[in-house]
């Protein structure tokens, strides 16, 4: 009897989709779960075409786990440990975009969760390996990806258009996760870099919030 093989990234995806349904249902920040949902949505299509398409690759995306996950978990935590720190310093709080925190239970579903999961599978799990076909200098493929996810996060804080420096730096990390995205070859270990760094980030936008309060 052939054994049959179940893509966890299937499973990973449909609970990612459900939660964002709860969460649309359930909260008033419904326009962010739709987002967030969306974005899955696409990349579960790319997924779609990735898995069914013939000899003539059009799309390609990256697995949620490596056979060396343990490894590639255990050394994304200490990554992330490393960006908490980093992002709760004074030097790096005019880096990032700012983050509404008036709900922080709200606020944590967003960015600690959907946020990693939706952008680290659209962004380093779907465009950066599709683009890698067609563009044979890795590099730029990073670059040009880094860019969108900057463009995205700017675009998503039209209230703070003028922050250039933030959209630098939303550059630089998207830039920094491609490269990652290189030495892990999965997208697992992103999420968690991706979603210890925005725990970080609003943390400190939290703790500066209600000193202003």
């Amino acid at each position: 009897m052939a054994k049959i093989r179940v893509d966890l990234y299937w499973i990973f995806l449909i609970l990612a989709m459900s939660a964002c349904l709860w969460y649309i249902i359930n909260t008033d920040f419904k326009w962010v779960g739709m987002a967030y949902l969306a974005i899955l949505i696409i990349f579960a299509l790319v997924k779609i075409i990735d898995t069914i398409q013939g000899s003539m690759q059009s799309v390609e995306t990256m697995p949620l786990i490596s056979r060396k996950w343990k490894r590639d978990l255990g050394i994304a935590f200490l990554i992330g440990l490393a960006l908490i720190a980093a992002s709760v310093s004074n030097n790096l709080q005019s880096f990032v975009p700012p983050l509404a925190v008036d709900n922080l239970i709200g606020s944590f579903i967003t960015v600690c969760l959907f946020a990693p999961i939706a952008e680290e599978s659209l962004f380093r799990g779907a465009l950066q390996p599709t683009f890698r076909i067609y563009a044979r200098n890795i590099a730029l493929v990073i670059v040009i990806v880094a860019v969108m996810f900057a463009s995205y996060h700017w675009l998503t804080y039209q209230a703070d258009v003028q922050n250039y420096t933030a959209l630098l730096g939303a550059a630089v990390i998207g830039g920094l996760f491609g490269v990652m995205a290189i030495i892990f070859r999965s997208v697992l270990p992103l999420i968690l870099i991706h979603a210890m760094f925005n725990f970080g980030v609003l943390v400190t936008t939290y703790h500066i919030f209600l000193a202003v309060v």
